[in-house]
């Protein structure tokens, strides 16, 4: 009986080790043939939006210069 058991033993090893093995080289061996770009298909827009020169906002009629110095933006 205890030989049985070894051999249970090494053949359960032997297995062990050739599954072990064989992940890595089946995993490396995948290769992708279709690249995938990080490229967007949404459309969208390159250019900087037009800032009016002055806004009405509830009934009061803003200008850009008291924006930028309402919100702290400095002006260059």
């Amino acid at each position: 009986m205890k030989k049985q058991t070894k051999i249970n033993y090494i053949l359960t090893l032997i297995l062990v080790f050739c599954i072990g093995a064989s992940i890595p080289v089946l995993t490396g061996s995948s290769q992708v043939t279709e690249q995938h770009s990080a490229k967007s298909e949404v459309p969208y827009c390159v250019t900087s939006p037009t800032v009016p020169a002055q806004v009405t906002f509830d009934g009061e009629t803003i200008d850009s210069a008291a924006m930028t110095a309402a919100n702290g933006w400095i002006v260059k």
